[in-house]
């Protein structure tokens, strides 16, 4: 894929966005008028006084008189610049300096590492691309230490690695010098899916404001798009958050020149919380991912979660289940499914309409179509169904939580039994001194698979990743695991900003509390039918006509405190009670709900609703009861051929 923009398209998108600008607030510049053209008119009305004049540092000042006078040159400059990117490269070094702490707040601002540059030229370089991204991104976004470095040594011809972890900036840092060069350079991102290739594109139009094509097989074959083009002195970036060390040596014998510069940070995400949990059943049982809708269903407040399931047909049951659980005027859209057998149209608004921040999808199930590289606006939780082929997939599909918000995000491995009874002596682990991270060799294949022929009659359990089994026991700390499979050793491998590093270290850890629903149980759920079985015996049910009045009063009930709730305006009516949840109660047994917990069970509800509803239907429930439905005697037969009227006729 590559982007490339022309002087006229270059100019065009800067002047959108200078047009809103009525002045540089903070700043003793103002160097551009809202009315001025850059397309079709120099920057004619540049202060050239107000510029002078700015405050420079005192180890850089020079004398008053040559502040207050630019020289012909100097001035002649300022009046030729068409883009704004002319414009700071016509800027000295001390006004450059000033200007960017003027606009950019200091915590944003590399400002210590850009001083410390061993030339002018870099200096100025990396002030002219922190200003040139501030106000392209319309001031949210500034380039950090190491897109610096990766820019200044592009710049300079030399081949960069970058290993950072998902979430840094990769993006970023392959276009920064494309937001300064007025189009006369070309950058090329090779991006291994279509799905990656799009989003990208759409990404830099849309932040960047970027002119940018996708080529693929797509693409017409047509001299406009297809030449040889890469010669040796064409600059090469490798960028990845998950490589291996065998990986590494691929690329650097393949792709990067011998003098490569390597650049790394850690790929730890500290906003990320990991957990893992073993379902009961089968993975692809749907049942076991209603977990992660909030009951009752209310589209404000439904986390925005991520399922990656590497199978189609999971994918789509796993979708349409959750979906069959949604109110009516969200089937259809609330839960969608995402993978590569579906049309084109359809993938894009699925993609859309999740990755939109207003988008109404807030749970994708996906193949891994959706796992690299690609930018979810607020996704809150990932979970990652049946244990993955190597450990890298899981720390990249992962890292797709939490990207562009802040908070805590959650990334949990759902597994099945099977991965808990593995011997781990079918790997050559020496667990003499029990699992821990220094038993483990982690310069061999950390992913090896259990059985190291297979074949395409191979059991899940004969190719499980080794890694991948290690992390089902619970045992090792699973942020410090990622650290040592990666050779992570830079400074914050394993710090953690969120209330639990992972659900390994033997403390109070709770997956249900950080879960919008209620984790599956089927042993429970067979129990509590069996009680009611039970119960059914020893009790009579409501009658059909009963069943039908408790409902007009629950329903009646709702409306009032729907209209009596101040959020009203914005909080749906089924927020207060579903119409499943009054069909519930209004089945439920007589004279077995006598208090709000009575209700938070029957319904499953959470404790914070509970605190506003429970109590009243209780009492209405009760009440109902005593009026409507006799109380029965333990001696009480159910099977009794007896007419009830003529018995009740019999006790009068």
């Amino acid at each position: 894929m590559s982007n490339a923009s022309q002087e006229s398209n270059f100019s065009s998108s800067y002047h959108n966005f200078f047009s809103s600008f009525s002045s540089f607030e903070c700043s003793p510049i103002n160097p551009i008028s809202p009315a001025t053209s850059f397309r079709t008119s120099p920057l004619d009305q540049v202060t050239i006084n107000s510029l002078s004049s700015v405050e420079i540092p005192q180890s850089q000042t020079c004398n008053r008189s040559r502040q207050e006078t630019l020289d012909r040159t100097d001035r002649q400059s300022f009046k030729t610049c068409q883009t704004y990117p002319q414009f700071l490269k016509s800027l000295k070094l001390p006004i450059l300096a000033s200007h960017t702490r003027t606009q950019i707040p200091v915590h944003l601002l590399p400002h210590d590492f850009i001083e410390s540059l061993d030339s002018e030229y870099k200096k100025s370089l990396c002030y002219q691309l922190c200003l040139v991204c501030w106000h392209v991104t319309g001031r949210t976004q500034c380039p950090k230490q190491l897109q610096l470095k990766f820019a200044c040594a592009v710049k300079t011809k030399q081949d960069v690695f970058l290993n950072v972890g998902t979430g840094f900036g990769k993006t970023l840092a392959s276009i920064l010098l494309q937001l300064l060069s007025d189009g006369e350079v070309i950058t090329i991102i090779i991006s291994p899916l279509k799905r990656l290739q799009a989003s990208q594109a759409e990404s830099l139009q849309m932040k960047y404001g970027l002119c940018t094509i996708v080529v693929n097989e797509d693409t017409p074959s047509d001299d406009h798009f297809w030449k040889v083009i890469f010669g040796p002195a064409v600059v090469w970036a490798a960028m990845t958050a998950t490589a291996t060390s065998q990986a590494l040596k691929s690329i650097e014998k393949v792709v990067l020149q011998p003098n490569y510069l390597k650049l790394q940070a850690t790929s730890n995400r500290s906003n990320i919380m990991y957990a893992s949990h073993c379902v009961p059943g089968r993975i692809d049982q749907p049942e076991n991912y209603a977990c992660f809708l909030s009951t009752p269903f209310d589209l404000a407040h439904q986390k925005r979660v991520l399922i990656f399931r590497d199978n189609m047909d999971a994918v789509v049951d796993i979708a349409r289940y959750l979906d069959s659980l949604l109110p009516l005027g969200y089937r259809g859209r609330g839960v969608v499914h995402y993978h590569s057998m579906m049309s084109d149209t359809y993938l894009a608004r699925a993609h859309n309409d999740f990755t939109h921040p207003d988008g109404i999808c807030k749970i994708l199930v996906s193949t891994a179509s959706e796992s690299t590289g690609i930018d979810h606006p607020d996704v809150e939780i990932v979970c990652i169904a049946g244990l993955p082929s190597n450990v890298m997939d899981l720390t990249q599909r992962g890292g797709r939580a939490v990207r562009q918000i802040s908070g805590d995000g959650l990334c949990v491995l759902f597994y099945e039994k099977w991965a808990r009874e593995i011997d781990l002596g079918d790997y050559d682990l020496n667990l003499e001194d029990g699992l821990e991270l220094d038993s483990i060799d982690f310069s061999l294949d950390i992913d090896r698979p259990r059985r190291l022929t297979l074949n395409i009659k191979s059991l899940p359990q004969d190719r499980a990743s080794m890694a991948c089994v290690l992390l089902t026991r619970r045992v090792l700390c699973m942020r410090a695991f990622f650290a040592k499979c990666m050779r992570d050793n830079a400074p914050g491998a394993v710090d953690f900003s969120t209330v639990f590093c992972c659900d390994s270290h033997g403390n109070q850890f709770n997956l249900r509390n950080f879960l919008p629903g209620t984790l599956y149980n089927p042993t429970l759920t067979a129990d509590s039918r069996k009680e009611d079985a039970h119960l059914v015996s020893k009790t009579k049910q409501r009658s059909s006509i009963t069943q039908k009045k408790l409902y007009q009063k629950l329903e009646s009930w709702r409306f009032s405190a729907h209209q009596e709730d101040l959020l009203s305006p914005v909080r749906p009516v089924y927020y207060i009670l579903s119409d499943s949840h009054i069909n519930t109660l209004a089945s439920s047994l007589p004279h077995t709900i006598h208090s709000g917990q009575d209700v938070i069970k029957t319904l499953e509800q959470t404790h914070s609703w509970g605190l506003r509803w429970a109590n009243p239907i209780a009492k209405i429930i009760s009440n109902f009861d005593q009026c409507n439905e006799k109380i029965r005697s333990p001696e009480f037969i159910e099977d009794s051929d007896c007419d009830e009227s003529e018995w009740d006729a019999q006790l009068m």
